[in-house]
């Protein structure tokens, strides 16, 4: 993970640095999620790397929007948002 955090940080102009400031309150689960997202990981592949169910790294997703936004909104809103980070 912080291989991946640090490869990250060097290619995407301090992503992690941002996404923390976004959300101080991400657990590390959810970090996982969100690099493996901007990594370009499916959510399948998310799931079995992570150990979860699909629908348990969608429910993250959620969460992690709603964390991020205040608001709900579609799993989709958290990966744009991912992308501009």
């Amino acid at each position: 993970l912080i291989t991946l955090e640090l490869e990250l940080n060097n290619i995407y102009n301090n992503f992690a640095v941002r996404l923390k400031s976004c959300c101080e309150q991400i657990s590390e689960t959810e970090l996982r999620v969100c690099y493996l997202l901007k990594a370009g990981f499916s959510v399948t592949s998310i799931a079995k790397i992570i150990g979860r169910t699909k629908s348990a790294v969608s429910m993250c997703r959620k969460r992690l929007l709603k964390k991020i936004n205040g608001c709900d909104g579609s799993i989709f809103n958290l990966d744009d948002f991912i992308s501009t980070i």
